[in-house]
């Protein structure tokens, strides 16, 4: 076993800076090759660098820094989203890896992407041809059908997970991309992110640039877009502003009440979420469903050999 270049561990060090442990780097910065013989090597450094800037989004020459803390690459025209306002945090640590993903998700998609239809209750229609009422795995055929990649992502250090987001919705390589990230893995929490998501994209709410939302259930919600938003999801998702008052995994709307508010579609979504059980789903859990639908529809072979192989560690399958 190799002794740690002092340069590989001052790497390290400044990266704990940002709340990426020396474990989580290794698990998900470094190639699965990597270990403390290769940070033995002298000019270790200058490799892994290049390796955690690809993955993580991170710039490379302020890994390489003898001092300070390590920046992300450019990010230029997010709107991170708490409910009420536009900018009021930065993007935290998850998001610019979020949007890296989205990068290669985006240049390895195969489906072509499609024109849009212009509303909740079209898109409705056309997935209730095919399906009894619209859950997660139905809005998921939907989205793909249509060319937009839908990705589940819960891979942050542990310093981010009290600081993550629920969705994000940006557009790379010319095509939209919808991730979804929260600490409830229940497959109607999931559904209601996504068609929230989706209702910024339908609703032209990006501006071909990226809206990453902190909260979409916040009850003192004054945003136009984000009431907007939950509008269009409830209208795409229940029958009249029907919700499920029963299990809240399943999402099944031919158990649902009516909980009709005129006032506020933001008031509905949260009584909507207010409502349902949330014990959760007992089989394939909610980021593991999308990411199998993500795993079938992307040509990995576009990307370069790490790339591939971090991608793999993202949808679970390495």
């Amino acid at each position: 076993m190799g002794k740690i270049t002092k340069e590989m561990k001052t790497l390290y060090e400044r990266l704990s800076k940002l709340g990426f442990s020396e474990n989580f780097i290794r698990a998900n910065g470094l190639p699965q090759w990597w270990d403390t013989e290769a940070e033995s090597i002298r000019g270790a450094e200058i490799e892994a660098a290049a390796y955690i800037s690809k993955r993580l989004n991170l710039d490379v020459r302020s890994l390489l820094a003898k001092e300070g803390v390590p920046s992300f690459k450019g990010s230029c025209g997010v709107r991170f989203k708490t409910g009420n306002s536009y900018g009021s945090e930065h993007p935290k640590v998850a998001q610019y890896m979020a949007m890296r993903i989205a990068e290669m998700v985006a240049y390895s998609c195969i489906p072509p992407l499609l024109n849009l239809p212009g509303d909740a209750p079209s898109i409705r229609e056309e997935i209730l041809e095919n399906e009894e009422y619209v859950n997660l795995e139905a809005l998921l055929n939907w989205c793909w059908r249509y060319g937009i990649p839908v990705v589940g992502f819960d891979r942050f250090p542990i310093s981010e997970v009290d600081h993550n987001f629920q969705g994000m919705v940006t557009h790379r390589y010319g095509r939209p991309v919808i991730i979804l990230s929260t600490e409830e893995d229940l497959r109607a929490v999931m559904l209601f992110t996504l068609a929230h998501e989706l209702g910024h994209l339908v609703n032209k709410h990006l501006q071909n640039n990226t809206i990453v939302d902190g909260n979409i259930d916040r009850e003192d919600c004054t945003d136009p877009e984000e009431i907007e938003a939950n509008g269009f999801a409830i209208n795409l998702l229940f029958v009249h502003h029907e919700v499920v008052s029963t299990n809240y995994a399943h999402l099944d709307a031919r158990s649902a009440k009516n909980v009709h508010d005129e006032s506020s579609g933001h008031a509905t979504a949260r009584r909507t979420l207010q409502l349902l059980d949330a014990e959760p789903d007992t089989e394939v859990d909610a980021i593991g469903l999308i990411n199998n639908y993500l795993a079938k529809n992307l040509d990995l072979e576009r990307l370069d050999e790490d790339s591939q192989s971090y991608m793999e560690l993202v949808m679970g399958a390495a």
